[in-house]
């Protein structure tokens, strides 16, 4: 699973730095740094906080392909598996 690619995929896209959303999130920036480079996932609880965070649907942090408009990121997928 790619979470960490599309963790920072999402950061960057919003213009956030790893110290801000660390301290937003209340993790260390070494915490964020490690589900960033998948070195560890970050628990299903504060998964759901992330998705707060960026505004962002579950989907587009543990799909492979992040999307901006989940519907269409869905649509997508659902064409290609086919």
């Amino acid at each position: 699973m790619q979470i960490g690619g599309n963790l920072r995929k999402i950061r960057l896209s919003k213009g956030l730095t790893q110290s801000e959303v660390a301290a937003a999130l209340n993790v260390s920036v070494r915490q964020l740094q490690r589900w960033e480079q998948d070195e560890n996932a970050p628990p299903l609880s504060r998964l759901v906080v992330i998705c707060d965070f960026y505004d962002v649907d579950i989907y587009d942090i543990l799909c492979r392909n992040p999307t901006t408009n989940t519907a269409t990121g869905k649509e997508e997928q659902a064409a290609a598996s086919q």
